[in-house]
């Protein structure tokens, strides 16, 4: 999507940041160069904030301004990210994934890393291999012909099953998965996520360290006493780690709804960003603030 014209007051959102030629874990990283030149533009014709204060201009109509988010704590944002936000005089907001202090590693980025991999019909073979007769995945044909068009059907499909499956299934298959091919799970989670002294290092260098639930569960599809433990124990985490607890928020995988923000609320938080491709303005709720995504700056940019 190209960000409109006369977009005064955005957010940017980035997720894995890999040089080219590292392993990846992502199907469609960010370099560090295209993130310095995302930089240059974006410095060039707006302040770089945090999201308080792009939220109060985008209310007060003040000097055009952006923020710049990074979802999941994953150690290539901490790695290239940090350093080049100071040298363009700003700084971004971490969003992090509490129990991957623990080696926890969430189901989407399970299959991120599977599917960078290892091809999609080895994956599904050894998944059908495991799966009850009627629950076999599809090789050929789609299971959803509304989503994940862009990939082919073997990848289509393996997301789409997951997606469907109860999390606990999910869970098991993919830990199966990972034993399977000979995957380990805990150097796994110590190469791909930053650890506690690296969350701690980018608060004192002046970034922000906000929430991203616990699991990196969609809360809108949670029981409300679900969706405060997620939330409760989350920031408990990251107010050890920091001294002091986090304001702002990131909903995972954008499941953002009225009674999700009701309880962020009732846990001190004052900011919280969703998916929604779209700018602020004056009418913009502090617990719905939209974000664009990096490759829609890229394409703004090549348009």
């Amino acid at each position: 999507m190209i960000i409109p014209k006369h977009t005064n007051y955005f957010v940017v959102n980035y997720h894995y940041l890999e040089r080219d030629g590292e392993k990846s874990h992502a199907s469609h990283p960010t370099s560090p160069e295209t993130f310095s030149n995302h930089l240059a533009y974006l410095k060039e014709h707006f302040a770089i904030v945090d999201i308080p204060t792009l939220f109060s201009r985008a209310k007060e109509n003040g000097e055009p301004s952006v923020a710049i988010t990074f979802d999941d704590g994953l150690r290539g944002q901490y790695l290239y990210a940090p350093s080049l936000l100071e040298a363009a005089g700003g700084y971004g907001t971490f969003f992090i994934i509490a129990n991957t202090f623990e080696n926890y590693i969430p189901a989407t980025h399970k299959i991120h890393i599977l599917l960078s991999r290892f091809p999609a019909s080895d994956l599904l073979a050894e998944a059908n291999r495991v799966l009850p007769e009627t629950a076999q995945i599809p090789l050929s044909t789609r299971i959803s012909e509304t989503r994940k068009l862009r990939d082919d059907i073997p990848t289509a499909n393996f997301k789409e099953a997951l997606h469907r499956m109860e999390h606990r299934q999910s869970e098991q298959l993919l830990d199966t998965l990972f034993a399977s091919f000979g995957l380990n799970a805990e150097k796994i989670s110590e190469d791909l996520f930053m650890n506690k002294e690296e969350v701690l290092d980018l608060h004192r260098r002046g970034h922000t360290i906000g929430g991203h639930g616990s699991y990196h569960l969609a809360l809108d599809t949670q029981t409300s006493d679900v969706v405060a433990e997620e939330i409760s124990h989350g920031k408990k985490v990251l107010s050890d780690v920091l001294g002091e607890s986090p304001k702002v928020f990131s909903y995972p995988h954008g499941g953002a709804n009225e009674t999700v923000a009701h309880i962020l609320k009732s846990h001190g938080f004052t900011h919280a960003v969703t998916i929604k491709q779209a700018g602020l303005s004056s009418t913009t709720d502090p617990f719905f603030i939209p974000r664009f995504d990096a490759k829609d700056l890229s394409e703004t940019l090549g348009a």
